[in-house]
């Protein structure tokens, strides 16, 4: 007979008891306490149904019995766990945590290993993603212009806005009469890195920079049509939810959210989510180009835009493999190909963008 702890399942109350062995069974026997009185209580764990809880170097034995709420058992006695293995070797509850290891030995730890390492790539690099990209592409769009919008408001409580350039924008960009599910908003910051970027829902960043370096009207209706493409397209809302529920898979997979290994996870995923934002950006560019089509806007301003673009970067180096856009060499290449394809004559004058652009380089 042994001394130990019961639990009842039905309240955190632990009642000192008495545990003997049966072939059926543990008997355990303790003193019920109820309303001011005592009564001696015998409950009966059927062999089957005993779970095994935690062995502290076999000295502290904890059982768990049942389903939902489940009963308890601590016995600090190394005898106990001796008497358990003496009594019922062949229960699983007895078994020691490493037994299956031992019996599959070296190679079958290897192949489990290996086999657990594969099955965890194998859904983070191509389960995971299409599964993001569904949840991204069945968004509704009052959500996405909700997420946008709140993105946006962040954003905005450090920004300085370039009130003037802001309005022509907005001007310019109702001139283009776009037929959008989203309200565009563009706003214009003062900021001398050229480069602009679109938040899920239709808002759209022009940082000052890349105006300034821009000459002609055709060459901000391609930053345009190239921004309102990665939101029409939901690219954001996309690569949001791939580095989100990658984060999260990693997360609960090192069971270290907030430390070392998180850290290292971040970087590990945003290294991987490089290949897939290249791509996003020539989907973009593809999209702006036909874009521009659509409203007898000569394409040739796309191919200015990125010829900008590589006059202003020609003191940077930046390798293909850590740029998360195409190389702007690469991007001329096939707009280039795109316009010697292209047999459409453009001979619009679009006097409107011509007249708001100009006023927007006045405004600079």
């Amino acid at each position: 007979m042994f001394t130990g702890l019961y639990f009842d399942g039905k309240s955190s109350k632990g009642y000192a008891c008495h545990v003997d062995f049966a072939p059926s069974g543990l008997l355990i026997s303790y003193q019920k306490f109820g309303e001011g009185t005592e009564e001696d209580a015998t409950v009966t764990w059927d062999v089957e149904k005993i779970h095994k809880g935690h062995y502290v170097k076999t000295e502290k034995v904890t059982l768990r019995y049942g389903d939902y709420p489940n009963q308890y058992l601590e016995v600090s006695d190394p005898g106990f766990f001796l008497a358990l293995q003496s009594f019922y070797p062949a229960k699983r509850f007895n078994a020691s945590d490493f037994e299956f290891l031992r019996n599959i030995g070296a190679k079958g730890v290897i192949g489990v290993t290996f086999g657990l390492t594969a099955f965890v790539l194998l859904c983070y690099f191509f389960i995971l993603p299409p599964v993001a990209e569904y949840g991204a592409a069945h968004m509704p769009v009052d959500m996405e212009i909700k997420l946008g919008d709140k993105i946006y408001e962040q954003m905005m409580e450090t920004a300085n806005i370039n009130q003037a350039l802001t309005k022509e924008a907005n001007d310019y960009w109702r001139a283009l009469h776009v037929e959008s599910p989203y309200l565009v908003n563009i706003t214009v910051i003062h900021e001398d890195i050229p480069n602009a970027f679109a938040l899920p829902g239709g808002q759209i960043i022009v940082y000052d920079g890349i105006i300034k370096e821009m000459k002609d009207y055709d060459e901000f209706a391609a930053l345009l049509a190239h921004e309102y493409s990665h939101a029409r397209l939901r690219h954001s809302v996309r690569a949001m939810s791939r580095n989100l529920a990658a984060y999260v898979f990693i997360s609960v997979l090192l069971n270290d959210a907030s430390g070392t290994f998180a850290v290292l996870a971040t970087n590990a995923n945003s290294l991987k989510q490089l290949s897939f934002s290249r791509e996003l950006e020539r989907q973009a560019d593809i999209s702006g180009y036909q874009f521009m089509q659509e409203r007898n806007i000569n394409p040739n301003g796309m191919l200015k835009l990125f010829t900008t673009l590589k006059g202003v970067e020609k003191n940077m180096t930046v390798p293909r493999f850590i740029s998360t856009h195409p190389l702007t060499t690469d991007r001329i290449e096939y707009i280039q190909d795109e316009l010697k394809k292209d047999t459409t004559h453009y001979t619009e004058e679009h006097r409107d963008l011509k007249s708001i652009w100009s006023d927007m380089k006045h405004d600079e």
